[in-house]
């Protein structure tokens, strides 16, 4: 039984089963002291959010005794419980609490009925998967999410309202799911329908920095779509959200999005997650899935969507591979971003104009580091070395290298042969991180010569914090040196046919809404290539409102999209379809990394030429 007042709160209040997780603390380090009533109390009080110094003022101690108390004796311990590395996750309480109120573990007391089982998991608002660092506004989302589970969704707008002081496009899905939901009887009198996507998103990987990129183009477009319905009341928050496009919102549709975690781990033998969306399709009314993040998890799940007659739009996934799919399987299946023979036609074409590059001498000798394990870096790697072979370019090349690990004696080896033997170009194809010990450190990557090798990659080489593991603050750097780094990408903030300052209103308005609603800085080509994935779905839903299920959606979009060849304009340019899925004459774009002196940071630019 427990023995303090907390402890009893946190039964009550969080539903919590508390005494379960102390003798699983005591088992977990056998050999360590047990926990004694203050342990429990300092446990309890900090689950409930009480700082540290309210803490030592409830147990007349002195605050560091409850520090030390904390970082010798009980962080350890959860963190071993956790079965993580005892980092700053075991000593942040929102990760603590949110690990244990995780509707598949077993510290749940009396857990509603919830989208989350066999290992699969996925939330309208019920779960939050993204937590910030600050107390408050984790505590903010821990309500909204108790408060939806229970029903509750005019309260849990509100706590949700609190929270998206953190900026957090999965915190704006769920104010506007809460709004439909505390809404339901306004939009039946109204007969304005509701019709539920589910977006896939690798929530663990990179610290949740691509599933943010893609929930905030998910996030965008269903309030612009909301935001029109008055019957959501959403313009009281977020007053003057322009309409997609004066031409496209003539009938009112609300829309609400599902949230679904990507497992997206080679070595994960129990991922099914596309299972269990077919399973929950029909209950749910889901009309259109957007997913999977690697084209490794969409071509598995390609076929499961296929045989429930389940419409996927994928907004990331470029193999090759998923251009020859079975009959049947064409049939569900569309993808925004190009695909691995454009990307990397675009990229050779770029590295062997000698205008590129006027400072370098003439670029011969080129090095391929990729994946081995991965459907997509060999995709990639294939389609640069094809490329490379019908140019007739005079390059030599070493035997491409297939797996950078920092453990692995053979990646240091290939790094010194890359130097010593004079390589101008290095390609990186970096995974969809599937593959957890591909390139787990890209500091590996510092030793390269950047003084006379030009470094290259694929979309995943694009990363906001790539910069840290490789290069030095330009301050400290020697002042003729310019590190030669560029990627080739779906989409830019800058791009000249498409970003911030084209002529195209549609990118235009994209940014201009951005800029109001995220750091623009975190806007990236995953944000565009899903807010078109979802405007894909809702112009056909505009276009034809006899559409009312995921089968009907796919007969009309094979129809209208792929037989037909109807266009429109996205975010990333004119959209249209080949039958197999992908997309005719995409876009892509050349980046680079450079400094900027006034930012004091590294940026990615946009030099694709006009």
């Amino acid at each position: 039984m427990t023995m303090c007042a907390e402890c009893d709160r946190v039964n009550e209040k969080l539903g919590i089963d508390i005494d379960l997780f102390f003798r699983n603390l005591e088992k977990a380090s056998p050999r360590a002291n047990t926990l004694d009533p203050l342990d429990r109390q300092i446990i309890c009080a900090s689950l409930l959010g009480k700082e540290r110094n309210k803490i030592a003022q409830l147990m007349s101690r002195n605050p560091l005794y409850i520090r030390d108390r904390l970082s010798e004796h009980l962080y350890p311990k959860i963190a071993k419980l956790m079965s993580i590395d005892g980092g700053e996750g075991s000593k942040n309480w929102i990760v603590i609490l949110n690990w244990l109120l995780d509707p598949c573990g077993k510290y749940r007391l009396h857990p509603p009925a919830q989208l989350n089982a066999d290992n699969f998991q996925s939330s309208f608002g019920g779960q939050v998967f993204l937590y910030p660092h600050a107390r408050q506004i984790g505590n903010a989302q821990i309500s909204a999410a108790k408060n939806y589970q229970s029903g509750l969704f005019y309260q849990a707008q509100r706590c949700f309202l609190e929270a998206w002081k953190s900026g957090s496009p999965e915190i704006l899905i769920y104010i506007n799911n809460c709004a439909i939901e505390r809404n339901r009887n306004r939009l039946i009198q109204g007969k304005i329908p509701v019709r539920t996507i589910a977006v896939v998103v690798p929530i663990n990987h990179d610290r949740g920095q691509i599933a943010t990129e893609t929930l905030q183009g998910v996030a965008q477009i269903q309030l612009q779509i909301n935001a029109q319905i008055g019957e959501l009341g959403l313009a009281e928050y977020y007053p003057n959200i322009p309409p997609l496009f004066d031409t496209l919102l003539h009938r009112k549709i609300a829309l609400k999005i599902l949230i679904v975690n990507d497992i997206n781990n080679l070595y994960d033998g129990y991922d099914r997650t596309a299972e269990n969306m077919t399973r929950l399709a029909s209950e749910l009314n889901l009309i259109a899935i957007i997913g999977h993040y690697s084209s490794e998890a969409t071509q598995r799940a390609v076929p499961v969507y296929a045989q429930a007659g389940i419409v996927l739009v994928n907004s990331s996934s470029t193999s090759t591979q998923l251009s020859s799919l079975e009959t049947n399987e064409k049939l569900c299946f569309f993808r925004i971003p190009p695909i691995d023979t454009i990307n990397a036609a675009k990229l050779v074409n770029f590295l062997a104009d000698p205008a590129a590059f006027p400072h370098l001498p003439a670029l011969k000798k080129t090095a391929i580091i990729y994946a081995k394990n991965s459907i997509y870096s060999n995709s990639y790697r294939q389609a640069i070395e094809d490329k490379l072979k019908s140019k007739s370019l005079d390059f030599q090349r070493l035997s491409p290298f297939g797996y950078l690990t920092e453990e692995d004696i053979r990646s240091s080896k290939y790094i010194d042969r890359i130097n010593s033997e004079g390589v101008d170009i290095v390609i990186i194809i970096i995974d969809a991180r599937i593959d957890p010990n591909f390139l787990a450190n890209t500091g590996l990557l510092s030793r390269l010569n950047f003084d006379r090798c030009i470094l290259a990659g694929s979309a995943t080489l694009y990363k906001q914090n790539f910069s840290h593991s490789i290069l030095v603050p330009r301050d400290s750097a020697n002042a003729d040196r310019q590190p030669q780094i560029i990627s080739c990408l779906p989409w830019h903030w800058d791009s000249r046919a498409n970003g911030c300052n084209s002529e195209s209103p549609t990118a235009q308005g994209f940014c201009t809404l951005a800029s109001r609603l995220w750091d623009a800085n975190q806007v990236t080509w995953r944000s565009a290539t899903a807010f078109d994935s979802v405007l894909l779905i809702y112009q056909m839903l505009q276009q034809f409102p006899h559409i009312d299920d995921s089968r009907s959606l796919l007969e009309q979009m094979d129809r209208h999209l792929k037989r037909e060849h109807h266009q429109f304009e996205g975010i990333t340019g004119q959209i249209v379809f080949e039958a197999n899925g992908d997309r005719r004459h995409p876009t892509a774009e050349i980046v680079k990394l450079e400094w900027h002196q006034s930012q004091r940071r590294w940026r990615w630019n946009c030099i694709s030429p006009a």
